[in-house]
């Protein structure tokens, strides 16, 4: 309570709050990340006192910040928090602006190559780049974005904002079939996972197999095909 009160004060809006000098920062995402990322904790924790203020902020926000961001945290923070703050709460307008920064969130797989969204994505200007020093590749923890999306299309009904993130992780998959893992980079371009394959379960991969098994729970344990693939 203490540290979203001084949130409130000192950075609301914003993605941090630099808690030694009592300054903001945006330099994350831009989409007051902390703000909308601790929503449902604080619903769950019956900080309901704060949260007013919070759904007034929400209403209004900017979706479109004029900066390069990084795509997988736009969704898992952004988007994910959206989601999670509807789920925990009634008549808001948390929903309302996940579609919307859903749909803005989809135009990276829609101008990328293959539908292979970019690492890093600015909405503004509706363009994305590679990360520096990795032409044409990207990590394979970054591509396995359904489950917002699918949460996204079922609490809107409307199951064409899945197709493009879901269709990518089917593919993914089945190119994975007959390999012990899965190679944690991808070239869009080629659509083929990188020669000579790497492999790890940490970090550049654990994501994408976290995900599978999540999208498992998320069907209600019915998808046997994902159990397989986990």
């Amino acid at each position: 309570k203490y540290g979203m009160s001084r949130y409130f004060k000192y950075a609301l809006g914003a993605d941090n709050l630099l808690p030694l000098n009592g300054t903001a920062s945006n330099a994350q995402f831009d989409l007051a990340g902390t703000l909308i990322d601790s929503f449902d904790t604080q619903m769950i924790m019956g900080l309901d006192s704060m949260i007013e203020e919070q759904l007034d902020y929400v209403k209004n926000m900017d979706l479109n910040p004029h900066h390069q961001n990084f795509f997988l945290g736009d969704i898992i923070t952004v988007l994910g928090g959206l989601l999670g703050a509807d789920y925990t709460t009634d008549n808001s307008p948390f929903l309302s602006q996940a579609g919307a920064l859903g749909e803005i969130l989809l135009k990276n797989y829609e101008i990328g190559i293959n539908s292979v969204p970019y690492p890093d994505f600015d909405s503004f200007v509706n363009k994305g780049v590679f990360k520096p020093g990795m032409p044409d590749i990207t990590i394979i923890a970054e591509l396995g974005l359904q489950l917002e999306f699918n949460q996204l299309a079922h609490a809107l009904d409307e199951p064409s904002l899945s197709t493009l993130p879901q269709a990518l992780v089917t593919k993914l998959l089945k190119k994975a079939e007959n390999l012990p893992l899965i190679p944690i980079y991808y070239n869009p371009k080629t659509e083929e996972y990188v020669s000579p394959p790497s492999y790890t379960i940490g970090r550049f991969g654990d994501g994408f197999y976290e995900y599978i098994v999540k999208q498992y729970v998320q069907t209600g344990a019915t998808d046997e095909t994902l159990k397989e693939y986990f």
